[in-house]
């Protein structure tokens, strides 16, 4: 199964290469996010232009693909005003778009279904109660397990809790689980204030099988691979996928500040050497 032959290339000595922003790719080639649903509604109203990020990622070299599963929710759906069959309904076409991109190539690919916090990324204080987020992210796993993911990558956690609940919750799927963490500016942190080693352990103790950093500038994500190396040490597979802008929180409010486009292409190129030489073995880019 895919599955299985993931498990078993996560424990190969050579990068795993990701993909690169979906989301704001897809808004850079002119699609009109939703406030609530972001990019959800792409593989309805614009299916070629969506199939077409993943495969130029995939002939770039990617070996992963993250399908644009990010906001495809029951939860986002309730907020929008949609019934939960469409976001069903988006979820699938969105997964079976990644499954039919990386069929194209004869090597093997694999498509990872995002499974991403309920509120807002960059607000952990919004975070619903627990009975929530059980309900919500043990029925999005499943549906990404039936749309025919290889693996769930629970994404961009900025709170320790919802990211365990979130790995506890997609376990049961039976796909391999991954987990990605946003950190402060500090790197030892995530944005809720959550230790970032103590809920990587936590989380593997939950049954992830990897641990990756994301959605934050490239040295910031330098600091938090440095803060994982313990994990690393004892075998267990690291990666990070950074953003070209810095973010800061001012009045809790986040803000960025763009690289210029070539510096930051040539931050994000060598960063891929210095995190695969610092023992990260799953490289790509976020936003």
């Amino acid at each position: 199964m895919p599955s299985d032959s993931l498990r078993v290339r996560l424990g190969v000595d050579r990068p795993l290469i990701l993909d690169g922003p979906t989301g704001s790719e897809l808004e850079r080639r002119g699609f009109r996010s939703h406030e609530t649903l972001w990019t959800a509604r792409a593989a309805e109203l614009s299916p070629s232009l969506l199939a077409d990020v993943h495969r130029r990622y995939l002939h770039a070299g990617a070996d992963l693909v993250t399908a644009n599963t990010f906001r495809t929710t029951a939860w986002a759906a309730r907020q929008a005003g949609v019934p939960m069959a469409k976001a069903r309904s988006w979820l699938e076409q969105s997964v079976a778009l990644a499954r039919e991109a990386c069929a194209e190539l004869a090597e093997q690919r694999w498509v990872l279904g995002s499974l991403a916090p309920l509120a807002d990324c960059y607000r952990p204080g919004d975070t619903p109660p627990d009975a929530i987020l059980k309900t919500e992210h043990a029925r999005t796993a499943d549906w990404l397990a039936a749309a025919g993911c290889d693996a769930i990558l629970v994404e961009t956690q900025g709170s320790g809790r919802e990211a365990r609940i979130a790995v506890a919750a997609a376990r049961p799927s039976g796909l391999p689980v991954l987990v990605s963490f946003v950190p402060d500016s500090s790197g030892r942190r995530l944005l809720g204030g959550d230790a970032l080693l103590g809920c990587a352990q936590h989380c593997l103790e939950l049954g992830a099988i990897a641990v990756l950093v994301n959605c934050a500038h490239v040295e910031v994500l330098r600091l938090a691979l440095a803060e994982l190396e313990p994990l690393r040490r004892q075998g267990c597979p690291i990666g990070a996928y950074p953003n070209a802008a810095r973010m800061l929180i001012e009045g809790g409010e986040p803000t960025w500040t763009a690289d210029e486009p070539e510096l930051a292409a040539a931050a994000l190129a060598q960063a891929g050497l210095d995190f695969w030489q610092a023992g990260a073995r799953l490289l790509g880019a976020c936003c």
